[in-house]
């Protein structure tokens, strides 16, 4: 199972995930960028302006 949120905070969009094992998480943001990160088991979150 996995729990993706996202929300716009001050430092501008972050993703929130949590996980129950490793996986790859793919982001696209439209006519800018694509990006395949591992994402370990557990929580984890980032910024989409550091991608």
């Amino acid at each position: 199972m996995i729990t993706i949120l996202s929300n716009k905070s001050g430092r501008g969009w972050e993703i929130h995930m949590e996980s129950e094992k490793l996986y790859y998480f793919t982001i696209n943001i439209l006519g800018k960028k694509k990006k395949t990160l591992p994402i370990p088991s557990g929580k984890c979150s980032m910024l989409i302006d550091k991608l």
